[in-house]
């Protein structure tokens, strides 16, 4: 059977009336932390749903009703008995507490006593223990038999409240059983008869026959074992008694051995039960919960006045000549690129206007007032409808955008045209007063920097969280928060030289002239895009409550996968009890306990970003994802495949096609809301015809189609975008 582990999860919380941690892992016996209030059960795949619940709730009325704590002198006896016991009075508790359990425990161990789960098929030959196992387990369906003297026990057993009173009556069945035991094992021997009087010879003796039945109620003893239901890992007899080897039953040993007691017999239904329900058990399962952490947005976040301080202070160090002119050039060109970029950014203003005041039309609401309209009173004989009208249109919610950059090694190739992009947006949210954060993800900053921070803004990891402490951090490049316009152009011309430093390296890479090196702590690194993903749990929140953003887009550019994130485990050798870094792979599966969802497992880093997407739309509905999937042309169809694999692309041929035919393709089916994939060649829109001296007539007229149809690309995937936004 598949085990729908989530519902069991929610099962299991709704019985405790507790926000539980329910853990279902590869063991073989459940059990419960009490400090950490994690319940771990094992997965019983094999078996039925009734089952599962009948499980499920023992389980429960364990964490519920049995106390953690317990000492040695509460119960001098096996630790069977307990679990008889005690399973008698949280299944009595839970039964009480949830008026529909009763039928979930009878079929349930019903279905399991068809299987011999209990091997009891002759109740009335096991000893009392078992048969007041299989009185409260199966008693309301099959006859259990005991005499007038054991349903004292039945009774104290069934009256039992505390834990307390379970355990005192498991001793007191203990002692009456092992009574019976010694009256069992003391067998009185007559004098032997001499001579030819007995017919016997001398020294031979005949044991009497035992007066009642109780031999056949007693079972060869086995040695105690420890069971999941008990809160004692031991199995001991009182203090001061020895254990000794297994002694069949029949005559005394006393002669032979003064201190021999024999051990009392255990109750061989519950380890039954117990050995039989590992057997129910996947043992191919298993999973490490890992959970994202919401931590202090200060150490998750570099503010962009800690940007420009550091950038210009460092820039204005400079004594190099080449630097201080290359300075000055970058000045210019950001300049001249504002200027040239007002036509795109008008566009996308009048295409956000008009799905606005459309989405505004739609929401409008036209009631009739019980004014009259004098304009149309003369037609009152033909027409009822002379009354004024009224319309109403609802307040649209405040929009606000969250920008997140690849920062990455692989990014230097295309980092400058999208950055410029990046630009654009935020010039465009700045003139409709949409509040933004554009953030670059990496691991440099922290690497630089780190050690500038006293210990208490550091990050500080707890078991299974994901992983911050390597070095990751969101530095802020663009925000609104810069509300003077000389501060927002001081932020942006910080952001272009930083960009562009890094993609010409201290050379002439990618065209780039730039002979200035970036800030201290900004330089391109890995793709921590899981990590960046994870702290919009930290961010997002900050987001609103900073601008009062009611809708947020959050829009993710960047040209590859992400690297493996991480979390914290615990050691369990030398180093127990200390946290050391593991990498998310497929035994790992993300929880969200504010939600209540756990989702499946991923291998993959591409798989385990759908995880991650989604689990941000779970817990923020009202944020639209937005992907830019930067990508060469010949990586497009394999990366189209990609999706089509993981079922986020339908028609890959059409896809291709598209993006072929139009230098871009939306794609709807991914865990973004919406997904673009562009190619990194077609990111910088030109301005210029390209054509050699002497062109022919045929040559200028491609040239003029080719600019044509660029700039009709643009402005396709622009009016594609501020739909989504609006």
């Amino acid at each position: 059977m598949t085990v729908n582990t989530g519902v069991k999860g929610t099962l299991a919380k709704l019985l405790a009336t507790e926000d539980l941690i329910i853990e279902h892992k590869n063991c073989q016996t459940a059990s419960f932390d009490v400090k950490r209030r994690v319940l771990t059960l094992p997965i019983w795949d094999k078996a039925s749903e009734t089952v599962y619940d009948l499980l499920v709730s023992h389980e429960v009325g364990h964490a519920l009703f049995t106390p953690s704590e317990w000492t040695e002198n509460q119960f001098k006896c096996p630790q069977s008995y307990v679990n008889v016991t005690e399973d008698a009075r949280i299944e009595k508790l839970m039964k009480r507490k949830y008026a529909g359990l009763p039928k979930t425990f009878y079929r349930g161990y019903a279905e399991l006593d068809a299987q011999d789960f209990f091997q009891a098929s002759d109740a009335h030959k096991l000893n009392l223990i078992d048969r007041i196992n299989l009185h409260f387990k199966i008693g309301n369906y099959r006859d259990i038999p005991f005499s007038a003297e054991e349903q004292v026990f039945v009774k104290k057993t069934g009256d039992a409240e505390t834990f307390q009173e379970a355990c005192d009556v498991a001793n007191e069945i203990f002692k009456f059983m092992k009574e019976k035991q010694e009256q069992m094992e003391t067998v009185e021997v007559p004098a032997p008869k001499q001579g030819a009087e007995s017919g016997a010879p001398a020294g031979d003796f005949i044991p009497a026959e035992p007066s009642n039945n109780d031999q056949e109620k007693f079972q060869e003893e086995i040695n105690p074992e420890a069971d999941i239901d008990s809160p004692q890992e031991e199995s001991e007899v009182k203090q001061g008694e020895s254990q000794t080897p297994q002694q069949p039953t029949g005559a005394s040993n006393e002669g032979s051995n003064e201190n021999y007691k024999p051990d009392p017999m255990e109750a061989l239904t519950d380890k039954a039960f117990q050995e039989a329900v590992k057997e129910l058990v996947d043992s191919t399962y298993d999973s490490e919960y890992i959970q994202i952490p919401i931590v202090d947005h200060k150490k998750l976040v570099v503010g962009w006045e800690t940007l420009v301080e550091k950038s210009e202070s460092f820039w204005n160090a400079t004594e190099c000549e080449h630097e201080k002119a290359d300075l000055a050039k970058s000045v210019t060109e950001y300049n001249d690129f504002i200027k040239k970029s007002q036509k795109e950014i008008n566009f996308l203003i009048k295409e956000f206007e008009c799905r606005k005041a459309a989405d505004s039309y739609a929401r409008s609401l036209t009631s009739k007032t019980g004014v009259l309209n004098t304009t149309v009173l003369h037609q009152y004989k033909y027409n009822d409808d002379i009354f004024k009208r009224v319309t109403v249109v609802p307040d649209g919610k405040n929009h606000g955008m969250i920008f997140l950059l690849d920062w990455s090694g692989s990014m230097a190739g295309c980092l400058f045209d999208t950055a410029k992009q990046v630009l654009q947006l935020a010039h465009f949210c700045r003139k409709i007063n949409i509040p933004f954060r554009c953030y670059a993800f990496n691991y440099a900053w922290n690497a630089f920097h780190n050690q500038e921070l006293p210990q208490s803004e550091r990050f500080i990891p707890q078991y299974g969280d994901i992983s911050y402490a390597n070095g990751f951090c969101l530095v802020e490049m663009l925000s609104s928060e810069a509300k003077k316009k000389k501060d927002f152009e001081r932020s942006c011309l910080t952001f272009w030289r930083n960009v562009a430093s890094n993609c010409s390296g201290n050379g002439h890479w990618y065209g780039r002239h730039y002979n200035f090196q970036h800030c201290p702590g900004l330089g391109l690194s890995g793709t921590p895009l899981l990590e960046a993903i994870s702290a919009m749990h930290t961010v997002i929140p900050q987001f609103k409550k900073e601008t009062g953003a009611q809708k947020v887009s959050l829009s993710v550019l960047t040209d590859g996968e992400s690297g493996p994130a991480s979390y914290f485990a615990e050691r369990t050798n030398l180093f127990s009890g200390r946290l050391f870094e593991n990498t998310y792979g497929r035994r790992c599966q993300l929880r969200d306990r504010k939600i209540g969802k756990i989702y499946e497992k991923e291998d993959h880093p591409s798989y385990q970003l759908n995880v991650f997407l989604e689990n941000l739309k779970d817990r923020f509905p009202e944020v639209t994802t937005i992907g830019f999937r930067l990508i060469t042309p010949r990586d497009a169809a394999s990366y189209l495949r990609q999706l089509g694999y993981m079922g986020s692309l339908k028609r890959v041929d059409i896809a291709h096609d598209k993006f072929k035919k139009e230098k871009f393709v939306e794609i709807t089916e991914s865990k973004y809301d919406v997904l673009y994939v562009l190619p990194t060649n077609n990111l910088e829109e030109s301005e210029s015809i390209d054509v050699e001296d002497g062109a022919e007539l045929k040559q200028i007229r491609a040239a003029f189609k080719k600019l044509y149809k660029g700039k009709n690309s643009n402005k396709k995937m622009l009016s594609s975008l501020s739909k989504t936004i609006a």
